[in-house]
């Protein structure tokens, strides 16, 4: 009966909005390239793993773009990752990164 369970309590005020989970099992592998721009680090740290699972490589292109122009330095550095990963990094991906403004991008 789960009495020796824990338990996670989601505190909201009684009349906020609710918030359902996202499921992530339909999102295209293109959606998971958008994500990786959230303002949320659970939502790119999410897209980045299921991008690896699923071995996207076809989103190679989308991903070289994040790393010029990604909003966040942590969406640089994760699709610079993925790159390396799937053995995509070239010199024209490289050489702007290493001049990033973010250090943790350099």
């Amino acid at each position: 009966d789960g009495h020796d369970r824990g338990r996670i309590y989601r505190v909201r005020r009684a009349d906020g909005p609710r918030i359902t989970p996202k499921s992530w099992q339909a999102d295209t592998a293109s959606d998971l390239v958008r994500a990786l721009e959230s303002d949320m680090p659970h939502d790119r740290e999410t897209a980045v793993r299921l991008l690896a699972e699923r071995h996207a490589l076809d989103q190679a292109p989308a991903l070289t773009a994040l790393v010029a122009h990604g909003r966040h330095p942590a969406t640089r550095v994760h699709a610079l990752r993925l790159l390396s990963r799937w053995e995509r990094l070239t010199p024209e991906v490289v050489g702007p990164a290493l001049a990033d403004p973010a250090a943790e991008v350099r």
